[in-house]
């Protein structure tokens, strides 16, 4: 009991940090994320980490291994997938050793850019899954 009253003096004086968010990320991490069944074995890799105007830190990744359901059109890797911190930690499950072949994010990190764009604060496998509807439906080559 004393020994719980020491520890909780000690976080709420800030002699204790609280813990960072549950990962640790840094660019070129490969990870396992929550894929839909489909893309069971999909990658995503950290292909650079920026800061919003606000502070908020923004991951540009890239997914690779994604499946195709019979009939729909060819679904390609995503090479630039700019995602909140908040959305990552909710996607990513660990990280992997992993040598497998990224596409190259530049052109599509310098677009997003240019358009002033925002990151997706929705998981990895609902904006793979929103990618996936909108080739079905034409929207997307």
């Amino acid at each position: 009991m004393m020994r719980m009253l020491i520890l909780l003096a000690a976080l709420l004086s800030g002699a204790v940090a609280p813990a960072a968010g549950p990962f640790r990320y840094a660019e070129r991490q490969v990870w396992s994320y929550k894929a839909r069944a489909i893309d069971r074995g999909s990658l995503l890799r950290i292909w650079k980490i920026d800061r919003m105007g606000d502070g908020q830190r923004v991951f540009h990744v890239s997914v690779i291994g994604l499946g195709t359901p019979r009939g729909s059109p060819q679904m390609p890797d995503i090479q630039h997938l700019p995602i909140t911190e908040a959305a990552l930690d909710r996607s990513v499950m660990r990280r992997v050793d992993s040598d497998a072949v990224f596409p190259d994010p530049s052109s599509g990190y310098v677009q997003w850019h240019r358009q002033k764009g925002a990151p997706f604060t929705m998981t990895v496998a609902e904006v793979v899954d929103l990618v996936a509807r909108s080739m079905v439906a034409g929207k997307v080559k």
